[in-house]
């Protein structure tokens, strides 16, 4: 008898400690915030925190991203980048606290809405941190 109230113990812990556990969000969700088209409007240079935005851009962009996790990025008006992608929670304690994932290449780019503008952290390897990456904001087209 001490054998299967043993047993019960140990079942009954188990099921307390997953209940405990935090809820995670589906990994193929897309935040419907960031579905639309982005224009590129300007980059803050992470290691100088220099600000340049408008005609001194080096390049123009837009993202567009799909509520089924399609995006496309085009660049001085050329398709440069087509996939999937899903966004979740940044967890390297560096820069904002949400992130886009992109399953291509296994990167990922943190990101913040604010003010209607989308400020995306430097794309970086899934697993890394990129300490003095640049920081890219887009305006809603």
């Amino acid at each position: 008898m001490l054998g299967m109230g043993l047993v019960w113990a140990i079942v009954l812990f188990g099921g307390a400690l997953l209940s405990s556990c935090e809820k995670t969000e589906s990994i193929n969700g897309v935040d419907t915030q960031v579905v639309g088209a982005w224009k590129l409007d300007a980059i803050t240079y992470g290691l100088t925190q220099m600000r340049v935005q408008g005609d001194k851009l080096p390049y123009t962009e837009t993202l567009t991203y799909s509520a089924n996790g399609d995006y496309t990025i085009t660049r001085d008006s050329k398709e440069v980048e087509i996939g999937k992608m899903y966004t979740g929670k940044n967890n390297t304690g560096l820069a904002f606290k949400e992130a886009i994932f992109y399953k291509k290449d296994t990167t990922y780019q943190a990101y913040e809405l604010r003010e209607g503008r989308l400020f995306l952290y430097q794309r970086a390897d899934q697993g890394a941190v990129v300490a003095d990456g640049s920081t890219y904001e887009y305006k809603r087209q």
